[in-house]
């Protein structure tokens, strides 16, 4: 685990630099990481480890959804070593409420 004082200080990491790269396939930031983004929409790299944090997007929404998965891997200013790569494998995001069944209908509610 790697010590982390707060989201808005990343790079003062105990008087260190800590680097944060973001970018999406094509950005100079993460041309060294492009052949590790998922070719799929939405998809994203994510690399935390002592050199600091890369989070690499498909496209923009990757890039969103790879910063979602960074914030829930904080824990008490905490954070595990590690690399995820991750994309959805339906093309819509949704939530199921209830039985998904109804009367032989599936029933999902989309989320834009």
């Amino acid at each position: 685990m790697r010590n982390i004082t707060s989201w808005a200080s990343l790079s003062a990491v105990k008087g260190e630099g800590f680097p944060l790269i973001l970018g999406v396939r094509g950005d100079k930031s993460v041309r060294s990481v492009e052949k590790l983004i998922p070719q799929k929409a939405e998809g994203y790299y994510l690399s935390v480890s002592s050199k600091g944090i890369t989070i690499a997007g498909q496209d923009e929404r990757g890039l969103f959804y790879g910063l979602q998965t960074l914030r829930q891997m904080m824990n008490d200013g905490k954070i595990a070593e590690g690399t995820i790569t991750d994309y959805p494998d339906v093309p819509y995001r949704g939530v199921v409420e209830g039985s998904m069944v109804r009367h032989g209908v599936l029933r999902i509610d989309l989320v834009s």
